[in-house]
């Protein structure tokens, strides 16, 4: 006896196309988001950025007593 969640093999064929062509639009959508969006235009500045982060302002603790 078959198990009825059992997938004949063309049908198997179908859902993992199905579910490949699936991936592949998320990721073409996320390439196009990403252009448009501009994440791609200067990726080196990432790496740079956390020697160019400022501090908060110091609170001034004898004022507020």
């Amino acid at each position: 006896m078959v198990p009825a969640a059992a997938l004949h093999p063309e049908q198997a064929y179908i859902a993992i196309t199905v579910a490949a062509l699936g991936l592949v639009a998320t990721w073409l959508a996320f390439l196009v988001w990403g252009w448009r969006t501009g994440q791609f235009k200067d990726f080196e500045r990432g790496k740079y950025r956390v020697f160019e982060d400022e501090l908060p302002p110091a609170r001034d603790t004898e004022s507020e007593s």
